[in-house]
């Protein structure tokens, strides 16, 4: 057994015996030598039964020259569970993948590749829906998480669900932010790794993850996510990237409050003129956000041709504006909730928190 292996990956658990089975069999599955890659499954607290599925988990696989490493640790949130899997890590390269997804056999092997350059410090890798049965949700992934990779299209930024990095990495920059509970830390992360290093997308590297089946889930996350968006201020960072991110907060804000400054605009008189220049702004961003944009019109004909919808164009605007609403008030919830906060402390990794751990070898 490679006491060093290549690649660790890590799956950080809650409450996952629903999903955790098929999580654990893909990762297997992998077509790539069983020496030179570990599993560790980090659980953060749960109280059903993921403890035992990854015990048995275990079990089945002792023989296997695979090495795979159990620890449960009090409930302190994703950000610190994610800590924990990378101090108990030994591989060059830290994986990233959640319970409910399942990696494609050849996702580690294009995981690897990706990097090809130590300057490299993060890759991304591609997401597929994987409960394609339900409308709802294949509406979402289209609207909200398709990935365009290229050099001048959009590009999805690395998703917690599918990331990777250099274990240099968190040498040089710490690890999660652990104030971060549950959403948004791979975001705040990626923001402090760009001043040192490369992102790369790895377009073969492939996994399985599926979306709300339900519209009023999916705009609970877009809230949640959109409450956490401001502490992207409160990550280490030059005052010219901080200058650019409270720009983009101030368009988010704009833009999700358009239908407002409309109405302002019809049924008040006084500052008339600010409110209809607010709505004429907000309007031609809409616009050009929706209908003029490549993405936009990839993801119009992908409505029309994955669901048949008629009128895409108008219910993925519709659609949108009701998501972007959502957004601007848990943008403001969060503005409020984090003005005061101080600048996040770097993070060190470590395992204080662990309370039981077990390994097959």
């Amino acid at each position: 057994m490679n006491i060093n292996p290549i690649i660790s990956v890590v799956v950080c658990i809650f409450n996952g015996h629903k999903t955790l089975k098929l999580a654990l069999e893909s990762l297997i599955k992998q077509k790539y030598p069983n020496s030179n890659y570990e599993i560790v499954l980090v659980d953060d607290g749960s109280d059903d039964c993921s403890k035992e599925i990854c015990e048995n988990f275990i079990f089945e696989n002792q023989k296997n020259e695979l090495k795979i490493t159990y620890v449960y640790q009090e409930n302190s949130g994703l950000s610190s569970a994610r800590n924990t899997g990378i101090d108990i890590a030994k591989g060059k390269i830290v994986a990233f993948i959640d319970q409910d997804a399942v990696a494609d056999k050849n996702w580690i092997f294009n995981i690897e590749k990706a990097f090809s350059d130590e300057i490299i410090g993060g890759v991304g890798g591609r997401l597929k829906l994987l409960n394609d049965h339900s409308k709802v949700a294949k509406f979402i992934n289209i609207v909200r998480f398709h990935q365009m990779f290229g050099p001048s299209e959009y590009m999805n930024d690395v998703i917690g669900t599918n990331m990777a990095y250099n274990r240099s990495v968190f040498y040089k920059i710490g690890g999660f932010y652990d104030i971060m509970k549950y959403r948004g830390d791979e975001t705040n992360y990626i923001v402090k790794l760009k001043q040192f290093y490369k992102i790369s997308y790895a377009t073969s590297a492939i996994v399985y993850h599926p979306r709300e089946e339900s519209f009023l889930k999916w705009l609970k996350n877009e809230y949640i996510e959109s409450m956490l968006a401001p502490t992207i201020l409160k990550v280490p960072n030059t005052y010219f990237k901080k200058f650019k991110i409270h720009a983009i907060l101030i368009e988010q804000l704009l833009i999700a409050f358009t239908p407002l400054w409309i109405i302002l605009f019809l049924f008040t008189t006084k500052f008339s003129t600010i409110f209809l220049t607010l709505a004429l702004i907000g309007s031609i961003r809409i616009f050009r956000r929706h209908f003029l944009k490549n993405s936009a019109y990839e993801i119009r004909n992908r409505l029309k041709a994955k669901l048949g919808l008629r009128f895409c164009g108008t219910i993925f605007f519709i659609t949108e504006s009701i998501k972007n609403f959502v957004k601007g008030i848990g943008l403001i919830h969060g503005i409020i909730k984090f003005l005061f906060s101080k600048e996040f402390s770097n993070t060190i990794p470590n395992t204080k928190k662990v309370r039981y751990s077990i390994t097959n070898l």
